[in-house]
């Protein structure tokens, strides 16, 4: 895994930071933080830094929070990129007019609640954009990473990174933490370089989507591999931040966000793991742990 992403690297010899981004601690715990210590333990690496938006996570070794980058010259660059949008944002909002002959046969258009998700969109998700990227660019500028390692694809801020970071021909290697499904076109819009995936099902999957194929290596999965490849470390140490007893039986109940299809109203999903939770508490001798998603 380490060295996905690093093969053929225009003047890697330059530079051998790797850069991880932190924004989503779920993400990270499970998929990044493995990769991140191997590459921490390699002594050919220099010291690996992780980018978070927390200030809370900055005070560890190797993590920088976005919100220490705002000197004075990010700063300026951000209200610059601020004033920018604001003539976006009246050019987009006055061309919403509900005019019926644009639009298309077949179709209905809630005129209000577009204008409102526009509204939202100029008004928080593009400034919030605006304000990452001031503190992306100082980053990739100072930390001057050879690679850019993110475990989400579709996130905007991941996004913004990997934009950045091709302006200054860094590349990014994505490593893939959900599951690949034809039905599920994630990979249609695919702005990394490389990908680490789980499995040769995935890879054929992206392919058909378009990703091309010399950019995918199959690695596994850092987290889920750990499932069938644990050591006793492992077992012990994860029972001992769970608080549970190492002679009782473990029963994970891994819980599912309510999603419609899956369930058929929010009061469902709370009332199976309810009955769920309740039934294996009741079994003599087995602890019940839930797994959020």
């Amino acid at each position: 895994m380490t060295n996905v992403g690093l093969v053929n690297i225009p003047n890697a010899d330059k530079s051998n930071r790797v850069l991880f981004l932190g924004f989503n601690e779920t993400q990270y715990r499970d998929v990044l933080k493995s990769v991140y210590s191997s590459i921490e333990s390699d002594k050919s690496f220099d010291q690996p830094i992780v980018l978070t938006n927390t200030e809370e996570m900055s005070a560890r070794k190797g993590y920088l929070s976005i919100w220490d980058c705002y000197g004075e010259e990010v700063i300026k660059s951000v209200n610059l990129g601020l004033a920018l949008t604001k003539t976006l944002k009246i050019d987009l909002l006055e061309s919403i007019t509900s005019n019926v002959d644009s639009v298309p046969a077949g179709f209905a258009i809630d005129w209000i609640a577009l204008r409102r998700e526009l509204s939202w969109l100029c008004n928080r998700e593009i400034p919030r954009l605006v304000y990452l990227a001031g503190a992306v660019k100082h980053v990739l500028t100072n930390v001057a990473p050879s690679l850019v390692v993110t475990a989400d694809d579709a996130d905007q801020r991941s996004k913004v990174v990997e934009f950045m970071a091709k302006k200054v021909c860094v590349p990014t290697l994505v490593v893939q933490q959900g599951i690949c499904r034809a039905e599920y076109p994630d990979w249609l819009h695919f702005t990394g370089n490389y990908i680490a995936a789980m499995s040769s099902i995935s890879l054929e999957t992206m392919v058909e989507q378009g990703v091309q194929r010399h950019a995918i290596t199959v690695t596994g999965h850092p987290g889920h591999d750990k499932l069938t490849n644990r050591s006793e470390r492992d077992s012990g140490s994860t029972r001992e931040e769970l608080k549970v007893s190492g002679n009782s039986f473990l029963a994970i109940f891994a819980s599912q966000p309510y999603v419609y299809g899956a369930y058929t109203s929010a009061e469902a999903r709370r009332r199976v793991i309810r009955e769920a939770c309740e039934t294996i508490s009741a079994i003599k001798g087995v602890q019940l742990v839930v797994k959020a998603h």
